[in-house]
């Protein structure tokens, strides 16, 4: 059931995906992957391969529509990974407004499109283009950026990854808060007796500093047939911010439904419920 190189046995035709926020927080990343503190750029989870690695497209096999819903975020996409394509692919649109400053309105809109292919056997790389547009108080800024990303999988247990985030320059007239800052993540992933699945994921401060670094930790294990429980970790030195994160899955034979909670350690305002749900014919 657990796999660094796909969460799909059969082929995905159609899947849905929602997520309900209770905070202001980002919601690029699935239930599952919240539950084990963030941590998944090894693995594959198909509503994080446009936002966390984009080469984990090529395990992820199938076609789908993927949404999520919060009170403040809104995202929408639509993949195509099966047999019949030449390179995988995924589009997105995502919005988002910023309610932490009661004297600060900003509200973003993103599309992205990812693309993804072996270079050899067990080697794959992925790029994301992106066209953001922010508005400040009114005042909109646009800008466009790439991701690129890398999986490698050495056996059929094993997954790591490097991903390059937001690799080109910022237009110098965006106000440094709303730019999209460079950043680098290294991934792990391992399986244990098809049982046990250990994750772990460095992403690093803006302008790829490493001092600075978040650090993900989780574990996800099959309780029976049906039943999947994760805990994680999460430190994000930067941010100043300390989570525990918790959740289960249960993954029947017609869908999948994941929960996830992410709690604040360091006493600020962060307390994160999310849930997702996949159809898969």
């Amino acid at each position: 059931m657990l796999s660094p190189l796909s969460v799909f046995k059969h082929p995905v035709f159609l899947s849905l995906y929602f997520i309900v926020s209770f905070a202001n927080a980002q919601t690029h990343s699935s239930a599952a992957t919240d539950a084990v503190g963030g941590a998944g750029r090894a693995a594959v989870d198909a509503g994080d391969v446009n936002y966390l690695n984009p080469a984990a497209l090529v395990h992820v096999k199938g076609r789908y529509i993927y949404s999520t819903v919060s009170r403040d975020d809104l995202s929408l996409g639509l993949s195509e990974t099966s047999k019949d394509v030449v390179v995988p692919g995924n589009f997105s649109f995502f919005e988002k407004k910023n309610t932490d400053d009661p004297n600060m309105d900003i509200r973003t809109q993103e599309f992205r499109l990812s693309l993804a292919d072996f270079v050899f056997k067990r080697f794959a790389m992925g790029l994301t283009g992106i066209m953001d547009t922010t508005k400040l108080n009114g005042a909109s800024y646009a800008q466009t950026n790439g991701n690129f990303g890398f999986f490698y999988t050495p056996t059929d247990t094993i997954g790591t990854a490097l991903v390059l985030y937001n690799v080109f320059d910022a237009p110098s007239n965006v106000p440094l808060i709303l730019r999209l800052q460079k950043e680098m993540a290294l991934g792990f992933n391992a399986i244990y007796k098809n049982f046990l699945r250990v994750r772990f994921d460095v992403l690093s401060a803006p302008e790829n500093n490493f001092g600075k670094s978040a650090y993900m930790a989780g574990f996800e294990t099959v309780l029976n047939e049906f039943l999947v429980a994760r805990v994680g970790y999460k430190n994000d030195i930067n941010a100043n911010q300390e989570l525990i994160t918790e959740g289960f899955g249960f993954n029947g034979p017609l869908f999948v439904l994941n929960y996830a909670h992410q709690g604040n350690m360091k006493g600020a305002e962060f307390d994160r419920h999310s849930i997702d749900l996949l159809f898969s014919f």
